[in-house]
């Protein structure tokens, strides 16, 4: 069976980046400004097929769209699992 590679990026802005990243238990373990230093606009790998997902896509869509590029099973997926974010 051949095995597949899939290559995602998350296409979010730095202002998005930042107040998703208060919600995370790890916040304390690094600041706005190291954050803001590391950030580097659509960098995205260039690799063909890569997948680039937009900062406006729920984490539901989000799920879909990276399960079925993968060819995942797109029935009996875990609703509950999902994160809160606010």
């Amino acid at each position: 069976m051949a095995m597949k590679a899939l290559f995602c990026y998350l296409d979010v802005s730095l202002p998005e980046t930042l107040r998703r990243h208060v919600t995370r238990p790890e916040a304390s373990e690094f600041t706005t400004e190291n954050m803001t230093s590391w950030y580097s606009a659509h960098d995205i790998l260039g690799w063909p097929g890569e997948l680039v997902i937009d900062e406006t896509s729920t984490t539901e869509d989000t799920i879909t769209t990276i399960a079925a590029a993968s060819g995942l099973p797109q029935a009996g997926h875990d609703n509950d699992l999902l994160p809160a974010v606010p």
